[in-house]
């Protein structure tokens, strides 16, 4: 799968509390910032740390041409996969 989105590890229930969908209350892949930036430090220390445990192997592995391939081709058949080939061919070419 060449998707990967980073995760939050930071409590940031205050925020989600007033949601009314009960899926977002639980999604941990938004990072919520204080209006007045008061938390900013905190955020972007977790974002660094989200990015070097997990997305950091992810660039690596997947800014590799051969390896995005394989990965777009082992896919099963179905839209998502030709619209990664469609662009992962268009960027060939330039």
């Amino acid at each position: 799968m060449l998707q990967k989105q980073l995760y939050c590890n930071l409590d940031q229930s205050i925020y989600t509390v007033s949601l009314d969908n009960p899926a977002e209350k639980k999604r941990n892949d938004i990072w919520w910032i204080d209006p007045d930036g008061s938390n900013i430090e905190e955020v972007i220390n977790n974002i660094k740390q989200s990015f070097l445990s997990d997305g950091l192997v992810w660039f690596l592995k997947n800014t590799d041409l051969k390896t995005a391939f394989k990965e777009i081709e082992s896919e099963h058949d179905s839209f998502n996969k030709f619209y990664k080939a469609r662009y992962f061919a268009e960027h060939l070419k330039r």
